[in-house]
């Protein structure tokens, strides 16, 4: 039995689901969350997807475990549903692991978590605890280290540290951004923060973790991150709102790895510097040919006007 609360998000992905619930299925978590957002009216055949997910969770739980549900009847987007149901989830607990329907984590992340959860939960530093990793940037033989930005593939976070998360709220624009105290170093970094924190916020992005990263950079928390990718990523599809392609540091592997407790927390600067690079750039020549190999030239171009 896990003790760690967990909070399980999903939409109108059976296939990613019938992978992902399973890794949630292993480590028989005591409490389990689960918020599902509401079908589009304007797509056809998706409220009998939404049931048949939400209905197979429901019929696959076998073990001893408290259900918690929020399940909408109305579909209010990928900004407002991960959002609301972050923060549902943290009225609820003191501290806990959110998983989206297409990470697919192993068993070592749900005890890393825990592990970090514990040890770090008065920290006054540490804000956010990521389980994917840029695993070819590391430069710490560490098990685990602090950098700069978020990563929203499976994490794990505490109430008090989330308590004030507003999705509707661009933190960086209370301030000049050249005055602001945070801790993300790297101006050009910042203003494309700021950028798609208001855009976000202005409902022009429909997303939340933008404004959540810029939250933690403005409240000066740093997230951790293990040596070694601890979860995969199945939701590169041509149906994904934001992530068709995979960024060009993904490898697509995960490992099992035992965590080691570490007196002092090391920031790995070489990570951070090559992670806000990452930000800036966002896609390179290779990120084009994956797309085209993996969907050709047609689908690549619907994926861009945005047409199924």
């Amino acid at each position: 039995m896990f003790c760690t609360p967990i909070l399980y998000i999903v939409f109108n992905r059976l296939d990613t689901v019938k992978e992902t619930f399973n890794g949630i299925k292993a480590i028989q978590p005591k409490e389990l969350y689960i918020a599902s957002d509401g079908a589009r009216k304007n797509k056809a055949g998706e409220e009998e997807k939404v049931l048949e997910v939400r209905n197979y969770i429901l019929q696959h739980i076998d073990w001893d475990c408290n259900v918690h549900t929020l399940f909408r009847e109305e579909n209010v987007g990928c900004k407002y549903g991960p959002a609301g149901a972050i923060k549902w989830f943290f009225e609820n607990v003191e501290q806990g692991i959110i998983l989206e329907d297409d990470i697919l984590a192993t068993k070592s992340f749900f005890n890393y978590c825990e592990l970090l959860l514990n040890k770090y939960k008065d920290s006054i530093n540490v804000g956010y605890i990521c389980g994917c990793t840029m695993e070819n940037c590391v430069s710490v033989k560490n098990d685990y280290f602090m950098t700069t930005i978020i990563d929203g593939w499976g994490w794990a976070s505490w109430a008090h540290v989330i308590k004030d998360f507003n999705p509707d709220y661009a933190s960086l624009q209370d301030k000049k951004l050249k005055d602001i105290k945070t801790i993300i170093l790297n101006k050009k970094v910042k203003k494309i923060l700021l950028n798609l924190s208001l855009k976000s916020a202005n409902n022009e992005i429909d997303a939340w973790d933008y404004q959540m990263e810029d939250y933690m950079a403005v409240n000066g928390r740093y997230s951790i991150f293990p040596r070694k990718p601890l979860v995969r990523n199945l939701g590169f599809q041509m149906d994904s709102t934001h992530t068709a392609v995979a960024p060009d540091w993904y490898t697509d592997q995960s490992y099992e790895m035992d965590i080691t407790l570490q007196d002092t927390l090391v920031i790995d600067k070489e990570y951070t510097k090559k992670y806000e690079a990452s930000f800036i750039y966002k896609r390179n020549l290779k990120s084009y040919f994956v797309a085209l190999k993996n969907y050709g030239f047609i689908g690549c171009l619907k994926k861009l006007v945005g047409k199924k």
